[in-house]
């Protein structure tokens, strides 16, 4: 079934659950109500983010694009930085994930792979984009054209 996806909000969503998330695993809450919650987030922010990465990466004429991959980057720099905090151990919460760190670890490498390729898609965009700027006619082109046109006219 085709629906349209509203990635400003969608990733609003994420950047204010990764936010949370990382508010929530500095605090000294008891791992063993809210630890099946936590990592059942970070997977499915991993997910959510992989998923918008390769439909916006595949999709080139999607209009405000580069607005989105924008979002996405800092979207996914915000989880990265996260899934490193916990990796470091630099959370209460760190002991008690210890034993999913080497699947967070594989999280971290794949979202630190798509933002290597997202920032490499946005540099060429805005390269792109400048080139596009480059090729516009000014105004006082126009005007030397049609005086160029105008006499062509007057001579025939």
């Amino acid at each position: 079934m085709l629906h349209k996806i509203n990635y400003k909000a969608t990733l609003d969503f994420l950047s204010l659950s990764i936010h949370a998330l990382g508010t929530g695993i500095q605090l000294d809450i008891d791992p063993d109500l809210f630890l099946d919650k936590v990592l059942e987030d970070l997977f499915f922010i991993d997910s959510i983010l992989s998923r918008l990465f390769h439909q916006l990466r595949d999709n080139p004429y999607l209009n405000r694009r580069v607005e989105y991959l924008v979002q996405l980057e800092k979207t996914k720099e915000e989880f990265i930085q996260l899934i490193t905090q916990i990796l470091n151990r630099g959370a209460f919460f760190s002991e008690p994930l210890e034993p999913y760190l080497p699947t967070l670890q594989t999280c971290l490498s794949g979202q630190t792979k798509e933002l290597d390729i997202l920032k490499s898609i946005l540099k060429d965009a805005k390269s792109h984009s400048l080139s596009e700027e480059k090729e516009v006619i000014s105004p006082l082109e126009y005007q030397f054209l049609l005086e160029l046109e105008e006499q062509k006219e007057g001579d025939a």
